[in-house]
């Protein structure tokens, strides 16, 4: 439903810029996802509305903001390739648990995070609960990194669990898995490079040599993650999962979308 909740991305963005020496009267900022209109959902928080100064309850798309909508979805990668343009990538994944209003999780989905102990959360020891993620981890052998897992809301309350937060856990099978429901929606939890737009635009920046930030230590271990592609081939390969690291999509019919942007905004013609 938004992408920084905790107002810590913008914050690093306004502190990139400066750095940048951006002009505040001639350069314009392009941030996906919340420079374009978005559908509305049946639930948010009340302090969105408040941030906000907004109407309750949320308003849908017009027909012309679904129209440009549609529009951006093959268009916007212009952005990422035009010679004017600099990206500024902030591979930077905030913690749910500093959003605000976000107190409380659901049970029903969960997300391997790892092998590696949060630095903060309560861990949640219920053996029937690590089972059933172990089972439906066995069930789905061919996921790789940040697995997902769904349980039915009767398998849920079977377990007894009171108060979840978006920073709990629970350990099975070796793996740390959290929730990826909060009051704020869906809870991304994925990696930069595993995160399908954001694979596809950094793909294409990286191309076309439009990354202002590129030295930056996180934006590095970014590019360590994979090979990132400089052919339409290798580009296809990536998105199918090529070389064992996934690329997923929130909303898996952008996918379509991807893979023609990156020959579009990468082919050269020969003359």
């Amino acid at each position: 439903m938004h992408p920084g909740p905790s107002g810590a991305k913008l914050q690093r963005l306004v502190a990139q810029l400066e750095s940048l020496g951006a002009d505040p009267e001639r350069d314009g900022v392009f941030l996906d996802y919340s420079s374009l209109p978005q559908k509305s959902f049946d639930h948010l928080p009340e302090a969105y509305f408040q941030a906000n100064n907004a109407p309750t309850p949320m308003q849908d798309r017009t027909p012309m903001e679904r129209w440009k909508f549609d529009i951006a979805m093959w268009e916007m990668t212009r952005l990422y390739a035009f010679f004017k343009c600099e990206v500024i990538v902030d591979p930077v994944i905030d913690l749910a648990q500093d959003f605000s209003a976000d107190d409380s999780a659901s049970g029903l989905k969960w997300v391997s995070i790892g092998t590696n102990r949060p630095s903060s959360g309560r861990e949640i020891a219920n053996e029937a609960l690590a089972k059933a993620l172990e089972d439906q981890m066995k069930a789905n052998p061919e996921a790789t990194a940040s697995p997902e897992v769904t349980l039915t809301l009767e398998e849920w309350q079977g377990f007894g669990i009171e108060n979840l937060h978006p920073a709990d856990y629970v350990k099975s099978v070796g793996n740390y898995f959290q929730p990826i429901l909060g009051d704020w929606g869906f809870i991304n939890r994925r990696p930069y490079g595993e995160r399908g737009w954001c694979c596809a635009e950094f793909s294409v920046a990286l191309r076309n040599n439009r990354i202002v930030n590129l030295h930056d230590p996180q934006v590095q271990q970014v590019l360590a993650m994979r090979g990132w592609p400089s052919t339409v081939d290798q580009y296809t390969a990536m998105m199918d999962g090529g070389g064992g690291l996934p690329v997923r999509f929130t909303n898996k019919g952008d996918l379509a979308a991807v893979l023609y942007n990156f020959y579009k905004m990468t082919a050269r013609l020969q003359v």
